[in-house]
């Protein structure tokens, strides 16, 4: 996911770019629902999170500079130990957000 997201870009990489924000936030949608059923996953959550999620939302929030997008640099935050389950969802709507709000008419 390189490059800047912007109102010149190519119309198939804005598409690309919306596709791995809608995936990631349903995939961070099945890591909060196991978390929730199993609240002492949470350290595990916060590793999996920070490891293998967190570059990714990051990589989305690098991809937004420039545009006025609501929480974006929430995404470049490690997962809080006492938020988690607060957090990530606040990560999932910011996501869904920017695949709702950002999609070609």
């Amino acid at each position: 996911m390189s490059g800047h997201y912007g109102q010149s870009a190519d119309p198939l990489k804005i598409l690309e770019f919306l596709a791995n924000a809608k995936v990631l936030a349903q995939n961070l949608q099945s890591e909060l629902c196991a978390l929730m059923r199993d609240p002492s996953r949470a350290a595990q959550t916060k590793d999996v999170y920070d490891h293998v999620y967190l570059p990714r939302t990051s990589a989305i929030a690098d991809g937004l500079q420039g545009l006025d997008v609501l929480d974006r640099d929430l995404l470049r935050q490690p997962l809080s130990s006492e938020l988690g389950s607060a957090q990530l969802a606040i990560v999932i709507e910011v996501l869904f957000g920017i695949v709702q709000s950002r999609l070609p008419s």
